[in-house]
C-alpha cells in the first residue's frame, strides 16, 4: 500500500495538531457532531499528525483516534512528532513515551526547569501505539485537494508514492553534496543549553539546513529549511532555542513554490488566532490568521496552536491562547473548540 492515500470521502473536517490535549479533542468532536462511543460522525475526519507530546495525555488521544479510524470514519497523517517516537529520539515533550538519557523531559518554567505533565504510556500502551502509527500514510489527496502535515514537496511525495512501507521511505536520503565550514561551531551540549545565548555560525546553520532537506520524510513530515537570514552583521543575528535546541536554520515558506492548483491543508507550523507565537518562528508574518496564502491562495494551515497550552498551565495564562481547529471541506469553514463562536469564521 503506498505512503499517499486517497480520501474516503470529498466532503471531511480537517483537524489541526492536537499535542495530547485530550479534553481540546473531546470538546471539538463534541462540537463537530462526533458520536465517539458510536463511531458516527456527520462527516469522515481528517488529522493533520501531531497527535502527541507535550500536553497531559498523548495516550488517550491516540487511543481515541484509533477508534475512529477502526470505525472508518477518519483517516491520519504522521507528523514529525510520531516520527520521532518510531524513531526513538529525544525530543522536547516526548518523555510520555521515550525514555530520556538523562530522566528528565523539561521545559523553561517561570522558575526554572519544569517537568512536563504528561501521562507516561506502558509497555503494552507502547507497541499498541508503535503498531498503528506504522500503519499511517505521510499525505492524502483527491483531484482538488491535498492534505500533508508539513510540506508538499513534489519530489519526495512522488518517492512516497512508490514506497509502501514507513521503514523503507524512513531510510531514503538524498547524496550530501556540500562539506560546510564548522571551525569555531558551538558543539551539541551546547546548543541544547537554553541558558546560554549563542552567536549565529553560518557554516552550522548551512550544515542543518542540510541535515533537514536531505530526507524525504523529514521534508514531508518538518518541512524543508534554510540558513537564518544574513542581511547585516552575521554576529548580530539572534539565535533562537525553540523545542529544545539552538536554532541556526529556519523554515522555509514552500507555499510560496508550490505550482499545484489543488488546494493544500497543513500542520505544523503554529498559527495563531491573535498575537504573535511566543517561541516559535512565525512564518506567517503578513497574513491575516484566517486566510489562505501562497502563490494561488491555494495553502491554509490548521495548526492554531493548542500545544502551546502546557506553556500556558505553567505560567497561569489563558488555556485560550492557542485553539485547536477543524477546517470543513469545501465549504472552507473554520470551527474551534474554544467557546468563542466569531472564531466559526468562513473562509
Amino acid at each position: 500500500m503506498t505512503l499517499v492515500r486517497p480520501f474516503l470521502h470529498d466532503r471531511v473536517d480537517i483537524i489541526g495538531d492536537i499535542h495530547g490535549e485530550i479534553e481540546a479533542l473531546e470538546r471539538l468532536l463534541g462540537r463537530l457532531h462526533v458520536d465517539i462511543a458510536r463511531g458516527r460522525a456527520e462527516r469522515p475526519l481528517i488529522f493533520v499528525g501531531d497527535l502527541v507530546d507535550r500536553g497531559p495525555d498523548s495516550v488517550a488521544v491516540v487511543e481515541l483516534i484509533q477508534h475512529l479510524v477502526n470505525e472508518k470514519i477518519a483517516q491520519v497523517v504522521l507528523g514529525n512528532h510520531e516520527h520521532n517516537l518510531l524513531r526513538g529520539e529525544e525530543k522536547e515533550g516526548n518523555g510520555w513515551f521515550v525514555d530520556h538519557a538523562d530522566g528528565a523531559d523539561c521545559f523553561p518554567g517561570p522558575s526554572g526547569p519544569q517537568l512536563f505533565a504528561s501521562r507516561v504510556a506502558t509497555s503494552d500502551e507502547k507497541e499498541k501505539i508503535r503498531r498503528f502509527l506504522l500503519s499511517l500514510p505521510v499525505a492524502l489527496e483527491s483531484r482538488e485537494l491535498r492534505v500533508v502535515h508539513a510540506d508538499w514537496f513534489p519530489e519526495d511525495i512522488e518517492a512516497a508514492r512508490e514506497v509502501g512501507d514507513y521503514s523503507a521511505f524512513d531510510a531514503l536520503r538524498r547524496c550530501a553534496a556540500t562539506e560546510f565550514d564548522l571551525r569555531g561551531a558551538p558543539d551539541e551540549v551546547a546548543i541544547r543549553n537554553y541558558a546560554v545565548p549563542l552567536p549565529y555560525h553560518h557554516g552550522l546553520a548551512c550544515q542543518h539546513a542540510a541535515d533537514q532537506n536531505r530526507e524525504p520524510i523529514r521534508v514531508l513530515l518538518s518541512g524543508r529549511e534554510k540558513p537564518l537570514r544574513t542581511a547585516g552583521d552575521p554576529s548580530e543575528i539572534p539565535v533562537p532555542f525553540l523545542s529544545g535546541k539552538h536554532r541556526f536554520a529556519e523554515r522555509a515558506r514552500w507555499w510560496r513554490e508550490d505550482d499545484d492548483e489543488r488546494a493544500v491543508v497543513f500542520g505544523h507550523y503554529w498559527r495563531r488566532l491573535e498575537g504573535r507565537n511566543r517561541g516559535k518562528m512565525d512564518v506567517f508574518e503578513g497574513i491575516d490568521p484566517l486566510a489562505w496564502f501562497g502563490k494561488r491562495r491555494q495553502a491554509f494551515c490548521v495548526d492554531y496552536s493548542v500545544g502551546k497550552r502546557f506553556e500556558a498551565r505553567a505560567y497561569g495564562r489563558d488555556l485560550r491562547e492557542g485553539a485547536l481547529a477543524a477546517l470543513r471541506w469545501p465549504e472552507r469553514t473554520l470551527l474551534f473548540d474554544t467557546d468563542t463562536e466569531r472564531f466559526a469564521t468562513r473562509l
